[in-house]
């Protein structure tokens, strides 16, 4: 692997007109962001002044976020989305499992990957279909979110999950689903 040398970025979170007059005086150093533009207007004027090539919002199908996303398509900046997985408050939702159901693994994948992974005999099918659905779920959030055109920051820990996460380029969603995935949008913060 040939390295390609170091990129510092500076996010800028809840700008104030006094970081921002710091991140302009530091903008030969730094490549800034900014993170949760409050508006599109607000957005606007700060991605301007700064030259920012990337922004970092909260974005899954309950907080879509169409204003920031088209200013970000309209400068040519790239989106980052931080919480695609709704801190898993959606995770079990029944439209996302309905719709998860019909790109995803079957229960019985799910039972051979936990069988591999060690599943012990307190384990049971219900548990095991739970995980499955949770999997789709998460699979679903994760491609909605790139189809939109948006770089995805899911967070884990667990080595398993982090593959899974991955695991989300075998599959497209139908616009009929990417539809009704929009049509979700409830403007739901989960993390600001």
């Amino acid at each position: 692997m040939q390295c390609m040398g170091v990129c510092t970025c500076q996010q800028l979170h809840g700008p104030t007109p006094g970081g921002v007059t710091e991140s302009v005086q530091n903008q030969a150093r730094h490549q800034p962001g900014l993170s949760q533009p409050s508006n599109a207007r607000l957005g606007s004027f700060l991605l301007t002044l700064l030259n920012s090539t990337r922004a970092q919002i909260e974005l899954h199908p309950y907080c879509t976020r169409e204003d920031v996303q088209a200013l970000c398509k309209e400068h040519g900046i790239v989106l980052e989305a931080y919480s695609p997985l709704t801190k898993g408050l959606k995770l079990k939702e029944p439209v996302l499992v309905a719709i998860a159901k019909q790109y995803g693994v079957t229960t019985a994948q799910v039972l051979t990957e936990h069988i591999a992974h060690g599943m012990t005999h307190h384990d049971n099918l219900a548990q095991v279909t739970d995980c499955a659905c949770t999997w789709l779920v998460v699979q679903l959030l994760l491609r909605w979110a790139l189809q939109r055109g948006a770089v995805i920051l899911p967070k884990s820990v667990n080595a398993d999950r982090i593959k899974q996460n991955a695991d989300v380029f075998g599959f497209h969603i139908s616009d009929k689903h990417m539809s009704e995935l929009n049509a979700l949008n409830a403007n739901l913060a989960t993390g600001w």
